[in-house]
C-alpha cells in the first residue's frame, strides 16, 4: 500500500528509488506536493538511458506481510509510459533494504515468494553462470527466461536467480533459491 491506497507493484532490487507513474501520483488522496529536484539528481536506467521524472514525493508504504511497519520514503514520480499503466509502481532498494532489515532471514514471517527472492538478492554474493547455448540471450525488462547452465564454486543447485545488467556485456546473477 502506498499512502493507504492499495496498488499492484514490481518489486526490483537492481532499481536503487521506488517510482510511481504520474496518473497514479494524481489519484492519491491527500495529493502530497510534488518537490523538485532541480536537475540535482540524474538516474539512468538498465540500458543507461536517463530516466525522466516530474519530481519526488514523500509517501508511507505498507507491504502485505508486515502491516505494523510503515516506511516513510521518498520516490520519484515518472512520466506515464505503457509499462507503468498496469504496474504503477516499482519498488527499489530504497524500499527493499530496510524491509530486509525488519524481516531477517531466520523470521517467522510469511514472506510472499516473490518478495523472498528479492530480499535475499540484496544479500548474496554474485556469481559467474556459463550458459549452454551459444546464442545471445536478452533478458526485457519484465520478463522471465530459462537458461540452462553451470557455475564453479556454488555448493548446491540453484534454480531461480536475480540478474542485474552491469556496464559491461553480460548479467550478475544472485542466487533466488
Amino acid at each position: 500500500m502506498v499512502n493507504n491506497q492499495a496498488v499492484t507493484a514490481l518489486i526490483d532490487s537492481g532499481s536503487m528509488i521506488t517510482t510511481v507513474s504520474e496518473t497514479f501520483y494524481r489519484s492519491l488522496q491527500d495529493l502530497p506536493d510534488l518537490q523538485g529536484l532541480d536537475s540535482l539528481l540524474d538516474v539512468s536506467v538498465a540500458d543507461g538511458s536517463k530516466l525522466s521524472y516530474l519530481g519526488y514525493i514523500e509517501v508511507s508504504i505498507v507491504v502485505p506481510f508486515i502491516s505494523d511497519f510503515v516506511l516513510k520514503v521518498p520516490v520519484l514520480v515518472v512520466p506515464d509510459t505503457e509499462l507503468n499503466n498496469t504496474c504503477p509502481v516499482i519498488v527499489g532498494t530504497n524500499v527493499l533494504r530496510p524491509i530486509r532489515l525488519r524481516v531477517p532471514p531466520d523470521s517467522s514471517c510469511d514472506v510472499p515468494g516473490e518478495w523472498q527472492m528479492a530480499l535475499d538478492s540484496l544479500c548474496h554474493k554474485t556469481f559467474m553462470v556459463k550458459a549452454c547455448s551459444r546464442k545471445p540471450i536478452t533478458i526485457e525488462p519484465y520478463h522471465t527466461v530459462e537458461v540452462n547452465g553451470f557455475s564453479r564454486n556454488i555448493d548446491h543447485d540453484v534454480s531461480e536467480v536475480v540478474t542485474e545488467n552491469p556496464d559491461k556485456p553480460g548479467y550478475s546473477v544472485c542466487r533466488g533459491k
